[in-house]
């Protein structure tokens, strides 16, 4: 177990370390701007497992794609509602979570709903660092199935211990509020968790207020 401590930005060793733990399929913990989250290589079966057995949730909840840039979301999904654009472009880097179709090229293993990715861009400089240096990462709640989300490094060594490889201590984030989660049927939304950002603000986008 390795605890790195930054503040805002990475040097050379920190991301040469967090290329080498997500390259070894080891979770990681890090900091977003409404929890800790612990992640790994989306594109690794084992390091998904090994981020969801550490929580001890199972592969019925897939954890959300975490991406560095607007631009990245056409890189894991298609079909891309219109109105969807218009919350990214509102509200990321943010607290919002868009429940999207799964793309072509996507060889993700999240779990046992392959149609969909859950994507969202963290407002968070460390995290949005660590996401440049790695690419897209799997990344939940840091907490055990059951127990609140860490809201700080320490909560989160104690829920995992050496089950994590590499922990990155930015101090407390904002939490424990989190993102709103957004489908789309059509260019209409549905909102399956409510969170830091409102329907009444999100519906205001749509329509351009």
């Amino acid at each position: 177990m390795r605890i790195l401590h930054c503040v805002k930005t990475l040097d050379d060793a920190a991301k040469n370390a967090v290329k080498e733990a997500i390259a070894a399929d080891s979770p990681i913990v890090l900091p977003t701007d409404t929890v800790y989250g612990i992640g790994g290589n989306p594109a690794s079966t084992q390091a998904v497992n090994n981020v969801l057995a550490a929580k001890g949730r199972d592969r019925q909840m897939p954890p959300p794609v975490l991406i560095s840039s607007p631009t990245e979301v056409d890189l894991v999904a298609k079909n891309i509602p219109q109105n969807a654009r218009i919350l990214m472009e509102k509200f990321w880097p943010g607290a919002l979570t868009l429940i999207l179709e799964t793309g072509d090229l996507v060889n993700y293993d999240l779990g046992d709903m392959p149609d969909t990715i859950a994507v969202r861009m963290p407002n968070h400089p460390v995290a949005l660092e660590i996401l440049k240096a790695t690419g897209p990462l799997a990344v939940t709640s840091a907490n055990l199935t059951g127990a609140e989300p860490a809201t700080d490094c320490a909560q989160a060594t104690e829920y995992f211990g050496d089950k994590v490889a590499l922990y990155f201590d930015a101090g407390a984030t904002p939490g424990p509020v989190p993102s709103t989660i957004v489908k789309f049927n059509g260019e209409n939304l549905e909102i399956l968790r409510a969170g830091l950002i409102s329907e009444t603000a999100l519906q205001q986008a749509i329509a351009g207020n």
